[in-house]
């Protein structure tokens, strides 16, 4: 049994979000009540998620984990760039920290003997 209220209520739903979206750029940035209105055309109008792709991954993931919750955020799922931190300097960071503190000090005098700092470069 459902609201008898409850269409009128989603299709309200549906217009705030219309209105509300007038940014292109975001994309796969969903709001909690997207996301409602996706469970209510999936689970009551029993329209297919064929139409969004976003709409397909969650009807699949709902399908085959009934625990999957929608409204939990993905946080582990950033991009981010690769490393730009070559294998030689790896092992040289790794080989750095690896050693003794008196080691690790003098080296790194060793590299920064003979450094100038002109003031003009100091700005703040």
């Amino acid at each position: 049994m459902t609201d008898p209220e409850l269409p009128e209520r989603m299709a309200q739903l549906e217009k705030t979000i219309d209105a509300s979206n007038t940014s292109k750029t975001k994309y796969a940035d969903y709001s909690d009540s997207q996301k409602t209105l996706f469970m209510y055309y999936l689970q009551l109008k029993l329209l297919s998620a064929a139409a969004s792709t976003t709409g397909q991954d969650w009807a699949k993931k709902l399908r085959n984990d009934p625990d999957f919750d929608i409204f939990e955020k993905n946080t582990n799922k950033t991009v981010r760039k690769g490393s730009q931190l070559q294998e030689e300097y790896k092992a040289h960071l790794i080989e750095f920290f690896d050693a003794r503190v008196s080691d690790a000090v003098e080296e790194r005098t060793k590299n920064f003997e003979g450094f100038t700092l002109k003031k003009k470069n100091n700005s703040s």
